[in-house]
């Protein structure tokens, strides 16, 4: 019954270690629903993307990609602009991919902070 327990502990353990070393590629998305919480009851307006680009991240299990993306929308006369960094993909490919679908001046949504016109979230359709 012991070594079932120490092997139970010894999976759990792994377990655990092995989803915290995932946190680093997942970081992007969560820091966003933290930062933009509530952000889903802001309004929609219509923005274009005006760059992207593709980043590496070194990590201690080889690099990660990511896609970037600038975009700007107009309200009432005033042009504001707002970046979104993708999750963290463990091929180049993934990132190109999500690089290929939404070109440069790609119409898209931003759910745009009532209060703080400049703080926006990128909606991309999916």
């Amino acid at each position: 019954m012991g070594a079932a327990k120490n092997a139970i502990l010894a999976l759990l353990v792994f377990a655990a270690l092995y989803l915290l070393g995932r946190i680093p590629d997942y970081w992007p998305g969560l820091w966003r629903r933290i930062r933009y919480r509530g952000s889903e009851r802001w309004p929609l307006h219509s923005a274009f993307l005006q760059e992207q680009r593709l980043e590496l991240k070194a990590t201690g299990r080889g690099p990660r990609y990511q896609a970037g993306f600038t975009y700007s929308y107009n309200i009432e006369g005033r042009e504001y602009s707002g970046h979104f960094t993708s999750d963290r993909f463990q091929f180049k490919s993934g990132a190109e991919r999500l690089l290929a679908k939404y070109p440069v001046h790609t119409s898209v949504m931003a759910r745009v902070n009532p209060r703080r016109m400049e703080d926006s979230v990128l909606v991309l359709p999916e």
